[in-house]
């Protein structure tokens, strides 16, 4: 009974060390796949206007994050799975994530096959398109946005240097308003002191006489 029991104890402990080892591998994996659609996802967002010129830029984009949707779905689905497999937790519960996970995994390996296969046509496409056309041409197309981009840079620039004169005009003209305040309060206050002087010599003569 004790090596019957070893037995099945050493291959409870290999089936557990297969399942840690393949959990640990389809982590890696699905990690690096993720992070990829991500990334790409990412640098066609931010660098929008240059690949405004590349045919189906926008369905690249729509298909990296559909693609990383599913797989971050489905890898939740996959770790709650293993935490149930390995926390003894009833089967029927276990067969109606598995039943979930498969959907998503097969939403997750078709979109991201599609994305990347996309990914490789569409820049083949536009690569043999650049190829076609000839160097005078593509100089002189690929710098539009880029000059629509100065023109409206150069116009909000012009609007703040307008609003920039507008306030130092303002400025001006209310220093010199200042400037006629204080002038004229110097004035008043030279004439109290000559009326100050005149009344302190008036009560000095009247004091003496």
């Amino acid at each position: 009974m004790r090596a019957s029991d070893e037995i099945e104890q050493r291959h409870l402990d290999r089936l557990q060390s297969a399942r840690q080892h393949s959990y640990d591998l389809t982590q890696r994996l699905t990690f690096y796949v993720i992070s990829a659609e991500l990334v790409i996802c990412g640098y066609l967002l931010l660098n929008a206007e240059k690949f405004a010129l590349v045919d189906y830029s926008k369905f690249l984009f729509l298909l990296s994050g559909i693609a990383a949707f599913f797989g971050l779905v489905w890898r939740a689905a996959y770790n709650e799975k293993y935490h149930m497999s390995t926390h003894y937790i009833e089967n029927w519960k276990i067969k109606r994530l598995e039943n979930i996970q498969l959907i998503l995994y097969w939403l997750y390996v078709t979109s991201s096959a599609i994305f990347f296969v996309s990914m490789i046509v569409i820049g083949y496409m536009y690569l043999l398109k650049v190829s076609t056309i000839p160097m005078s041409s593509t100089e002189t197309s690929i710098p539009q946005i880029s000059q629509q981009r100065f023109k409206t840079m150069r116009s909000h620039n012009d609007r703040l240097s307008d609003q920039i004169k507008k306030l130092t005009g303002v400025m001006k003209i209310e220093l010199t308003d200042m400037k006629t305040d204080s002038n004229k309060i110097s004035s008043e206050l030279s004439e109290l002191r000559l009326r100050v002087d005149s009344l302190s010599k008036r009560v000095v003569e009247e004091s003496q006489g």
